[in-house]
């Protein structure tokens, strides 16, 4: 969708944690190890949150995506929606009219940009495995690091919603949150000695 290298300008959303989490928990201390949660989980049981972009693409997170209007009931997978359609997609198959029409000569195409996205390796290549293949022979993955990246970023700022039970704003150029002190302080934990990022240029 040209948002590999993007980020949202805003995500919002709301979930249902565990009630062995306290009310007005602190998150901050309990990822710098100085609050522990005995027998608790951080993980939300249910979750909604909405990732809006600049230019008006919004992005859904649900842990089941349920339409009664489609009688679409999907717990694992991508909804693609847009003007020609929709296409519904995860690890076990491909579905939607878009999909089910495609051509021979379609699919074929879909195929040879697939091979060229994965660098000439089949588009099944297992994801572990090509990691490993990469620190055996100090490849590139067939996942770009670059849109990866962003896509993590945006998990993260999802589970930052949640944590702080409200919006968020993001400056996708500074690549921080704007305005949000409390978000700034969850981006970051405290490393281990001998494991800090040192920059080089």
């Amino acid at each position: 969708m040209g948002k590999e290298l993007a980020g949202p300008s805003k995500v919002s959303g709301s979930s249902d944690f565990p009630r062995l989490v306290p009310e007005k928990f602190n998150f901050r201390a309990y990822l710098n190890g100085d609050a522990s949660l005995p027998n608790g989980n951080m993980t939300p049981t249910r979750f909604s949150l909405t990732l809006k972009y600049a230019d008006g693409v919004q992005i859904g997170v649900h842990d089941r995506y349920i339409d009664d209007e489609t009688k679409t009931n999907m717990q694992n997978g991508v909804i693609l929606v847009g003007n020609k359609g929709r296409l519904m997609v995860n690890r076990n198959r491909t579905t939607g009219a878009v999909y089910e029409q495609l051509t021979n000569s379609d699919r074929e195409k879909i195929k040879a940009e697939m091979v060229r996205l994965y660098k000439g390796k089949t588009p099944e290549e297992n994801h572990m495995k090509n990691f490993f293949q990469c620190i055996d022979d100090r490849s590139e993955p067939v996942s770009d690091v670059e849109s990866h990246v962003r896509t993590m970023e945006s998990c993260h700022m999802c589970n930052i919603v949640l944590m702080l039970g409200r919006e968020i704003q993001w400056d996708a150029d500074k690549r921080e949150f704007t305005g949000d002190d409390q978000a700034k302080a969850l981006m970051t934990r405290p490393r281990r000695k001998g494991f800090s990022i040192v920059e080089t240029s």
